[in-house]
């Protein structure tokens, strides 16, 4: 006799399988990609550590203006420093 509470059931479970094992397979690449980045970032990090760079410095990151009221004007100035060896170029700038 066909029971459609154990259909839906048994429906339910196969969805819940067949969904899984692909998502498994995903995070295991996953891992394998995040690996292989490492690696890539340290040994990009050993030539950076041998070789002249720029290295960008803040006097501070944040900036809060408080509360400001539609219309009103904010200004505020940053101070930028190279504190590295080579010439920094600042290419593009926009507001976080």
């Amino acid at each position: 006799m066909f029971d459609a509470k154990k259909c839906f059931y048994l429906i339910v479970v196969l969805c819940f399988l067949t969904m899984s094992l692909p998502l498994g397979l995903w995070a295991e690449e996953g891992a394998k990609d995040r690996a292989s980045d490492q690696q890539k970032d340290e040994s990009q990090q050993e030539q950076a550590s041998t070789q002249d760079n720029p290295k960008i410095s803040f006097d501070s990151q944040h900036y809060d203006a408080g509360e400001v009221w539609e219309g009103d004007e904010v200004s505020h100035t940053f101070t930028v420093k190279n504190t590295g060896t080579a010439e920094l170029t600042i290419s593009k700038v926009r507001p976080g």
